[in-house]
């Protein structure tokens, strides 16, 4: 059985190299061992079948020459010379058999070397790049944002008004980007490292399984051979044989995986780290779904995304302008802080938290995806509006068909939501349109920004209310607003599809509280 090298450290990849190099190593050198004591016992067993062959020949010759031939003594001993042959045969037999096994364990050694060779190079790759980014970069770019930071609280003091320059403060925000991106591509790069450790195990747990698999059946060929000689070798060959067949291939590979695990644990992720507010356990705002996925591998949703919605469901469906009056934006951004900072932490479902300020959460969830949640272009929905019933819902599915696994979850769960919002809209006055208008540039994340919350109840309407991204007010008569577009927000037929259409799309398989961000265990 392979013997592991001393634990491996969960924080520096490096490690992880010379570890499964020395770990394979030993795994060649048990095969080697193997193979060198064949090599040797097949020396033995040559020489001594060729001086057995020599001196039967001899006493074949001293027989036929004898002048006795019937007598009792001289047919002893040509009995004698007979089993002496005899002997000579089967230890040549035994050697032959030998030579088999040598060849088959050459076979299987140059195998195992090949893969082990292929899988030795990706584990190289692998650990120098994980180690680039988390030993060099991610800690040069947070020294660089910590720096500027530091910077800008001394210009704030200095300047005697609590603020710093423009010019700082956009450096600042570029650091700090910089840090959050080079973390987020830090946790990526763990999960792939830990693909391949998870690679690197299954192979040389196949291998080392494998490698007992073919010695046990080359060590069986052998001792059978070993009990053709006859009674008097038989006992120590049985009790060879008894330990031999008791080998368990599936267990001694499952105790070679237990100390895989102990010596290379999974390596440790990296939180990002606020420079006022501390460590974010539960980065999740910015995250593309998918990778969340990968990092917690369930069939759930993101659980910021499933606290809130669940809130709002409990407490929240009845309140007018749901989704369309805005909260306190402070509340709202201490909500979002303590949720990156442990979203387990923070209970939704206390009056504690104004259901708008978790309303505006769950947009900016949405807003701030790298990937929308359905992409679907405003040329593409423009020409949808067109069509019939029948050929919408035809091209919804398809397109509902080609989502992620990630996005079809999370869309599932807030076309519920917002049947249900629909469904108390005598109460909080918002009825399909209204949250097709909200919605739309979130779902499908528009180019240019949603109607103000506001102007659904302006008495100019929503025209009047249009806003472009600089969050400055359309002049009056300088621009001409793009009517067509308009048209789109305020008719977008397919989120009011997605919603009224959702049992023929089957958007129905809500799934129960499966949260993708699992709570750390005490």
């Amino acid at each position: 059985m392979t013997t592991l090298p001393r634990r491996l450290s969960a924080e520096f990849a490096a490690d992880a190299c010379a570890t499964f190099k020395t770990c394979t190593a030993q795994m060649d050198a048990s095969l080697q061992t193997t193979i060198n004591y064949f090599v040797e016992r097949n020396f033995i067993e040559r020489a001594y079948f060729e001086a057995l062959d020599k001196l039967s020949k001899k006493m074949i010759a001293d027989t036929t020459t004898t002048t006795h031939p019937d007598l009792t003594a001289t047919k002893a001993w040509a009995g004698l010379s007979q089993l002496t042959q005899s002997l000579s045969s089967h230890h040549q037999q035994i050697s032959a058999c030998i030579d088999v096994v040598i060849q088959d364990l050459h076979k299987t050694k140059t195998t195992q070397q090949s893969k082990l060779d292929d899988v030795r190079k990706v584990v190289k790759k692998s650990s120098k790049e994980y180690d680039e980014m988390k030993l060099v970069q991610v800690p040069k770019m947070k020294n660089a944002y910590f720096k500027k930071s530091k910077e800008c609280e001394a210009a704030e003091k200095k300047s005697g008004n609590g603020f710093s320059t423009v010019k700082m403060n956009k450096e600042l925000e570029t650091a700090e980007s910089s840090y959050r991106y080079g973390v987020q591509e830090l946790e990526e790069m763990r999960q792939g490292f830990e693909r391949t450790r998870e690679i690197a195990q299954r192979t040389t747990q196949k291998l080392e399984h494998d490698r007992i698999v073919a010695v046990q059946a080359l060590l069986t060929t052998y001792t059978d051979a070993e009990r053709k000689l006859g009674r008097a070798g038989g006992e120590a060959v049985d009790k060879c044989s008894v330990l031999i067949d008791a080998i368990k291939p599936a267990e001694d590979a499952r105790h070679f995986l237990a100390e895989f695990e102990r010596n290379w644990p999974a390596a440790t992720p990296l939180y990002y780290e606020s420079y006022t507010h501390g460590k974010a356990k539960d980065m999740v705002f910015g995250v593309p779904l998918e990778t969340l996925l990968r990092g917690h591998p369930t069939d759930g949703i993101p659980a910021v995304l499933f606290k809130c919605i669940q809130a709002l469901n409990a407490r929240g469906l009845q309140k007018e302008g749901l989704y369309r009056m805005s909260g306190k934006k402070s509340e709202m951004t201490e909500l979002k802080r303590q949720l990156e900072h442990d979203v387990h932490a923070v209970d939704l479902m206390t009056e504690k938290w104004d259901v708008r300020s978790i309303a505006n959460l769950v947009k900016l969830y949405l807003r701030q995806l790298p990937v929308p949640v359905f992409p679907f272009p405003p040329a593409e929905r423009s020409a949808y509006a067109e069509l019939g019933e029948a050929e919408r819902v035809t091209l919804l599915r398809g397109k509902i068909n080609t989502l992620p696994r990630g996005h079809l979850t999370v869309l599932k769960y807030l076309v519920d939501h917002l049947s249900r919002v629909i469904q108390q809209s005598a109460h909080n006055k918002m009825t399909g349109p209204n949250l097709s208008l909200i919605f739309g540039p979130i779902m499908f994340q528009e180019q240019m920004e949603a109607i103000s919350p506001e102007a659904l109840q302006a008495p100019g309407g929503p025209i009047s209310h249009f806003f472009q991204k600089s969050e400055t007010r359309l002049p009056a008569a300088a621009e001409r607003l793009d009517l067509t577009q308009y048209q789109l927000f305020k008719t977008d037929a397919a989120l009011e599809d997605l919603v009224a259409f959702r049992d023929r799309l089957g958007l129905t398989a809500v799934p129960a509280r499966t949260d993708s961000l699992e709570a750390e265990k005490p």
